[in-house]
């Protein structure tokens, strides 16, 4: 009975240890950002804009044109994002278009997005993540990745873990001035750098 034990024992350990050889490997440089949460973000955040009072305003040629900040080697999955958006939204959202631009960290800081209704940044270290915040200044809605970035002065993220909920900082948005619908409010947590989201 040991024996025949034994041999189950060996075949489970030679079984999980070829599972886990057959696991990729994360390189330092392999993006960790999480394709289900891009879809998500695509499909809700481009909506957004319908809650700023002053949307209008930050149209971009009549259209609502999203810039996507990445570091530089993330830009694939930034990429993938902005085909989700306009895979999505290929006829726009209430009559208006949807146009996207992928641009990297640097190339922002250096230069600029060219306009852009809604920035959506993707992780990146903090300061530079608060330099594009700082650059962005009032231009438009800077939705985030993750709601752990609005402490770093982003406007909008998603919360998803049974369902999915909106966090706004109005600290930030006011410090923007931009007046987000009671409706948006209502359904969302409130960023506070006190509390645990």
């Amino acid at each position: 009975m040991q024996i025949i034990n034994h041999k189950i024992c060996h075949k489970i350990w030679l079984s999980l240890l070829f599972f886990c050889l057959s696991l990729p490997v994360s390189s330092g440089n392999a993006s960790l950002l999480r394709q289900d949460l891009l879809r998500i973000h695509a499909s809700i955040m481009p909506k957004t804009v319908f809650m700023d009072y002053d949307f209008k305003k930050r149209l971009v040629n009549g259209k609502i044109a999203i810039c996507i900040l990445s570091k530089q080697n993330d830009i694939p999955q930034a990429r993938e994002l902005a085909r989700y958006i306009n895979k999505l939204y290929s006829n726009g959202i209430n009559g208006f278009k949807i146009t996207t631009n992928v641009v990297s960290y640097q190339k922002f800081i250096k230069s600029s997005c060219p306009g852009a209704t809604i920035f959506y940044i993707l992780p990146a270290g903090r300061h530079i993540m608060e330099q594009a915040i700082n650059k962005i200044g009032k231009s438009g809605i800077i939705f985030t990745y993750s709601p752990r970035y609005l402490k770093y002065g982003a406007h909008v993220s998603l919360k998803i873990k049974y369902r999915v909920k909106p966090v706004i900082n109005l600290k930030a948005l006011k410090k923007s001035g931009i007046s987000l619908r009671p409706a948006l409010l209502r359904i969302s947590d409130l960023y506070s750098p006190d509390r645990k989201l």
